[in-house]
């Protein structure tokens, strides 16, 4: 029974990292950087993790993912902002434009308004001088 429960606290490094889904290098790394007090054991070469050491590697691993989580969280939000950003300047340029141009077809309705009044007045009949004193149109 000592023995059967002895193996379920120990694991491999290996053993670790697929449960934790990570690299064999990354656990080793996280390794090297515990305390010394903190560092598993050697046995035959291998490290033997203890449920203490699986324990502290596991934290490490879990504040690392959390932290590049964040991370990448910032970037991402970072990149959202300049996309919205670029999207304003673009439908600030866009109004600018759509107003331009409502400019330019007020401006271009006003010229036809004037032309064809300009027209109305030249196809209307002329009047003689008489005829503008007594106020007479004969056409």
């Amino acid at each position: 029974m000592v023995a059967k429960e002895r193996s379920w606290k120990l694991k491999t490094i290996k053993e670790l990292a697929t449960e934790l889904g990570v690299s064999k290098t990354a656990i080793q790394k996280v390794i090297a950087n515990l305390p010394t007090t903190k560092q598993p054991k050697k046995n035959d070469g291998k490290y033997v993790l203890t449920k203490q050491n699986i324990a502290d590697i596991s934290a490490k691993i879990k504040k690392k993912e959390a932290k590049e989580n964040s991370f990448d969280e910032n970037q991402l939000s970072q990149t959202l902002q300049k996309v919205i950003d670029n999207q304003n300047e673009q439908l600030a340029e866009k109004d600018k434009q759509i107003s331009e141009l409502h400019q330019l077809l007020s401006q271009q309705q006003q010229l036809n308004l004037q032309a064809n009044q300009r027209i109305e007045q030249l196809e209307a009949p002329k009047r003689s001088f008489w005829q503008k004193l007594r106020g007479k149109d004969d056409g």
